[in-house]
C-alpha cells in the first residue's frame, strides 16, 4: 500500500483518472509564481538599486538609479531614484563622493518631481552643501590632500617652541639685570 501512495497516486492524478480534491490544489504555486512574474519592474530595479547602495557598491547603485527614472520616469519609484542619486553622492563612503554633483542632482530633483514629499530633504541638502561651499571658499574647511597644512602646523609648533626659548632666555636675563 504505502508504494501505491509513493508512486500510484501521482500518475493517476496527471492523468486525469483522479480528480484533486479542494483540500489538494496547486492554486498556490501558480498564485506564488504569477506573483513573481508580475512584478513591477521599476520595483525590482529600486530594491536592487539601494541593495547595492547597502552594499556600498555605489557605481551599480548609481546606474540602476539613472536606469530607473530613464526607463520609468513617471513612477513613484522614478522620484525615489532620483532623490537617492543626490543622496549618494553625499555619502562619505562613497569614493565619488562629490557635493557639486549632488547639489546639482537635488536641484534636478526639484524642478522634476515639485510636489514631492522629498522637496524640503532637496531643499535641506542643498542648503547644507551650500553652505559647506561658502565654508571652502574662506579657508574654513580643509579638503584634499592636507600634507600642505600638516607641514605648515609643523612649522608654526617649531616656531612656537623656539619662541618659547627665547622668552625664557629674556625672562632669565630680566630677572638677572
Amino acid at each position: 500500500m504505502k508504494t501505491f501512495l509513493k508512486f500510484g497516486f501521482f500518475p493517476l492524478l496527471c492523468f486525469g483518472c483522479i480528480t484533486p480534491s479542494p483540500r489538494f490544489s496547486v492554486a498556490p504555486v501558480v498564485e506564488e509564481k504569477a506573483t513573481i512574474e508580475t512584478a513591477v519592474p521599476d520595483e525590482v530595479l529600486y530594491d536592487s538599486a539601494v541593495a547595492h547602495f547597502k552594499l556600498k557598491n555605489f557605481d551599480s547603485s548609481e546606474a540602476t538609479f539613472r536606469f530607473l527614472i530613464d526607463s520609468f520616469p513617471q513612477s513613484v519609484n522614478a522620484e525615489k531614484a532620483a532623490y537617492m542619486l543626490g543622496y549618494l553622492y553625499t555619502c562619505s563612503e562613497n569614493p565619488k563622493l562629490n557635493y557639486t554633483a549632488a547639489r546639482t542632482e537635488f536641484e534636478n530633483f526639484i524642478k522634476k518631481f515639485p510636489k514631492s514629499r522629498y522637496i524640503g530633504d532637496s531643499k535641506s541638502w542643498i542648503k547644507l552643501i551650500e553652505s559647506y561651499e561658502a565654508l571652502l571658499k574662506k579657508g574654513g574647511v580643509a579638503t584634499g590632500n592636507n600634507n600642505a597644512l600638516i607641514d605648515e602646523n609643523k612649522k608654526l609648533k617649531a616656531e612656537n617652541l623656539e619662541l618659547k626659548a627665547l622668552v625664557e632666555k629674556l625672562q632669565k636675563i630680566i630677572e638677572k639685570n
